[in-house]
């Protein structure tokens, strides 16, 4: 099994020269790992309708097959790109190939900003109940073991004969894709959210110490504006004009150690947009 979050990540990738971006399909033979409902596949296309207008359904021809025949048939010359699964990608870039854009990236582009788990385990719930210490201690062992992998490269070296790799950009190829899927933020804060999501009560202070999320709407993120802790208040607009002022006249920018290139873009893009119709409003 891969690596958490992005183990189920698939990728295309190409020759360079071959096929340099998305838009460079059109007409080529295109190798997909899994079905024509591949949750990778869905995303790409998505992507490429919404970024680059183009329709990849329709304008390239599909191969599908297993993953293994997919790395094959590209290294022959049978097809011209390929959507494979992160180990196979892995060992085509330690050979030259070069990614494209990956599912997850796509995924960004359509708006969907958190990493979300492509892998997980599914046991059945009376089992489940039944064998509760078994099913933790399977999650529990398997934290335990991506964080030695995430860290440690003396266990890789261990590992290293048993992964067959015949040279070592493959073998770091593959140490790095698992590395990158690993889970890193899908902790308490997630699965909260993921609950609120559900419509479950967490309880009358959830969201207190960080209420800037649920009470200021943000440009492409619903919010719920309040929570249960605030909600038999009654306060109306106009009780608190000093820090209705305030809330009007200060702009607080998101600044954090993890904040990506991506992200930084994101943000000036808003604040030109908002500065470009405060201009034009004047």
């Amino acid at each position: 099994m891969g690596a958490g979050a992005q183990a189920g990540r698939l990728f295309l990738g190409a020759l360079p020269g071959r096929v340099g971006h998305i838009a460079d399909l059109k007409g080529k033979r295109l190798g997909i790992a899994g079905g024509p409902v591949d949750k990778s596949w869905l995303v790409i296309r998505a992507m490429a309708a919404q970024r680059d207008g183009l329709d990849l359904d329709a304008n390239v021809e599909k191969i599908f097959g297993a993953p293994p025949l997919l790395n094959e048939q590209i290294q022959l010359g049978g097809i011209d790109a390929i959507i494979n699964n992160w180990n196979f990608v892995a060992q085509l870039e330690a050979k030259g190939y070069r990614k494209i854009v990956g599912a997850e990236e796509a995924a960004n582009e359509l708006g969907i900003k958190k990493a979300v788990p492509l892998l997980g385990y599914v046991f059945s719930e009376k089992w489940a109940a039944e064998h509760k210490a078994d099913v933790l201690g399977l999650i529990e062992a398997s934290r335990q073991a991506k964080n030695i992998l995430a860290e440690s490269e003396e266990e890789w070296r261990r590992l290293q004969p048993m992964m067959k790799a015949p040279d070592d950009a493959t073998y770091e190829a593959l140490r790095d894709g698992f590395r990158a899927g690993i889970p890193r933020t899908w902790g308490d804060a997630e699965r909260a959210d993921a609950a609120v999501y559900r419509g479950d009560v967490l309880g009358p202070l959830h969201g207190v110490p960080v209420t800037i999320k649920e009470n200021v709407d943000q440009r492409g993120q619903a919010t719920s504006n309040g929570v249960p802790a605030f909600a038999d208040l009654g306060y109306q607009a106009g009780q608190f004009p000093h820090a209705e002022q305030a809330a009007d006249e200060v702009l607080s920018l998101p600044m954090f150690p993890e904040i990506t290139a991506q992200q930084i873009e994101a943000v000036c893009a808003a604040v030109g947009g908002v500065a470009g119709a405060a201009l034009r409003a004047a």
